[in-house]
């Protein structure tokens, strides 16, 4: 029988990613339950679309361009996006009812905290009863990932992310648990 938590993942990315890729999270996150007292978490899978797009952008860019210098910019911000891709983790407790920024690679055997966030200190988990809006910056095709919460600061601290998992489902995670619709600059949809 899957523990609760196996069991999640494999409804949060069976749906888009290969058995290869379930096999290489599932240990990872059997770990982390494991650490965790066997939780009822689920591990929002990674999407390297958003690097590749990048990348694509820059060899367009270097090869059509004229410009090869014209690449470099967007070169290494997609291989930045596409390496932090293959390394971020965004963890939803159920038990807690908190959302957390955790690390580990595909060479892993377990996620680690991503220590304090460096723009506004603390650490990277929220309460997603703090939540108080939230958005993704283009739905079919997250890129970019916003959400306010009052947990860090009592007039709200804004958060900023670019897109590096299942946008999909992070979307349907963050309506089913902060119990909201998606807001647009603070306004329901």
């Amino acid at each position: 029988m899957l523990s609760p938590c196996t069991h999640r993942l494999r409804l949060g990315c069976a749906k888009v990613h290969s058995a290869k890729a379930l096999r290489t999270i599932q240990p990872r996150l059997q770990t982390h339950c494991k650490a965790n007292g066997n939780r009822n978490i689920e591990v929002v899978a990674p999407d390297y679309r958003l690097g590749i797009s990048v990348l694509t952008l820059a060899g367009v860019l270097g090869l059509v361009g004229g410009e090869p210098s014209a690449a470099v910019v967007p070169g290494i911000l997609g291989a930045f996006l596409t390496l932090q891709t293959s390394r971020v983790r965004f963890v939803f407790d159920f038990s807690e009812n908190t959302m957390e920024v955790l690390i580990g690679s595909t060479q892993s055997d377990s996620l680690t905290s991503s220590g304090e966030n460096a723009f506004v200190g603390g650490e990277n988990k929220w309460r997603l009863d703090t939540v108080v809006n939230w958005d993704f910056w283009w739905k079919p095709f997250p890129v970019l990932v916003y959400f306010k919460e009052t947990q860090t600061s009592e007039k709200g601290q804004i958060h900023f992310f670019p897109c590096l998992m299942d946008g999909q489902r992070m979307y349907e995670l963050l309506e089913q648990q902060t119990g909201q619709q998606r807001n647009i600059l603070g306004r329901k949809e």
